[in-house]
Parts: structure tokens; sequence; C-alpha cells
């Protein structure tokens, strides 16, 4: 696998792709996928959280929406709305009414810039995404984009790659040179279009690059 980055350099990284490393961490995967003596049908690994970096917003894939569907910004009382997409859309989360003032605080003009949500002809909001930032990861300033969610009857429907396109577009709008992501390694479809906008994994620890080769994304 290619695009490798390390946790504090944001750099391809080498020595992950030599023999012994990856004698190394294929070992170490093994270990942890490995069944405990006496057991035969071990419980499977809980999913870990995974992180992906761009270094550029620059060339950025476009998607246009499909017809018969429309985005909007932020509008006050979201949050709500925003709670119950997230909740239908992933039951991995485990959401809780405070979730949102948690992720995004309570500055409505800040949201209205960055936090969009995908709309149906008829009215109906069957999705989000919020083109975020945080001002210190890896020291610097990065954009982030952050919780997008479709709610299930729409997945599968070619519309996170529109989105994505769009909160991507916003963040280098916005003034970001460079953006990251968090998911979840049980989300592979997600991580799939990931790579497909650019994002590459970054490597925090042995078990997540033992994970990432075990993705083979």
């Amino acid at each position: 696998m290619t695009g490798l980055v390390e946790l504090g350099r944001l750099r391809h990284v080498e020595d992950y792709k030599s023999p012994a490393r990856q004698r190394t961490i294929l070992c170490y995967a093994r270990r942890k996928l490995a069944p405990a003596p006496g057991r035969m049908n071990p419980p499977a690994e809980p999913p870990i959280v995974l992180k992906m970096v761009r270094s550029d917003l620059e060339n950025l894939p476009e998607f246009p929406l499909p017809a018969g569907y429309r985005l909007r910004g932020y509008q006050r009382g979201d949050d709500e709305l925003w709670q119950r997409i997230q909740t239908a859309a992933d039951r991995l989360i485990q959401t809780k009414p405070a979730l949102f003032a948690e992720q995004f605080g309570s500055d409505a003009d800040l949201l209205r810039q960055r936090q969009l949500y995908l709309v149906e002809n008829d009215g109906e909001v069957i999705g989000t995404g919020t083109a975020w930032f945080n001002d210190d990861f890896q020291g610097r300033r990065f954009g982030r984009i952050h919780w997008v969610a479709l709610v299930p009857p729409c997945q599968g429907r070619g519309l996170g790659k529109p989105l994505i396109s769009v909160l991507c577009r916003r963040l280098r709008e916005l003034g970001h040179e460079q953006a990251y992501l968090s998911t979840s390694s049980a989300r592979v479809p997600a991580i799939r279009l990931y790579r497909h906008f650019g994002f590459v994994p970054l490597i925090e620890s042995e078990t997540q690059a033992a994970v990432w080769r075990e993705l083979g994304i």
C-alpha cells in the first residue's frame, strides 16, 4: 500500500516499505488476528479510529449533485436534525443530546459557513457533512472533513462523492491548504471514498499500521 504517513512528519514513510519492516508489521497483525489457544471462533476485533490526511486541496475531484437533490447551509434548530441523521446513518455511533454542541459549539454564523445539509426536492433532509477545522493538528491549522452521514435509504446512491467534493471545495474557499478526517476501520466503503479524494492513511501506532495493511486500501 502506498501513501502511508506518520504522526508528526506528514510525509511518505519509506521504512514501512522495507522487507524487514513489513515482516514486523505482518507478524504483529497475525498475532492480533490469530485465535487464542483452544478457541476456534474468536470474537472479531473491535473497530479502531483511523485518521487520513490530504496534503493540499488542489486538483480536487469534482462530482456534481444528481438531479433531484440540493445542498443548504446550517439553520438555527438543525442541531436535533443533525442528531437524527447521525443516529440513523451509523449504528456504530453512540450519540447523545450534547454531542452537537461538543463537536461544533454554538456559533451560528460559523456553522452557516461550514455545515451543509443534503436535501431532496420534496424537502426531506437526507444527509449532512461539515467543512470543519482544527487550529492545532500536528501543530498546524488544518481543515477537517467532519461527521459526513447519509440516512440508510439514501446510502449507495453515489451521493457521498458530490457531498465530499463540495466539503473539500468549501475548505479551500475558507483558506485551508490541508485537510484531515477521522473514520473507523469498520467503514470500508467510506475509506475507499476518501482514498478516491486523495486522503492517505496517517499512521499513529503499530496497531493502525497492521489494520491498514489488513484493509489493503
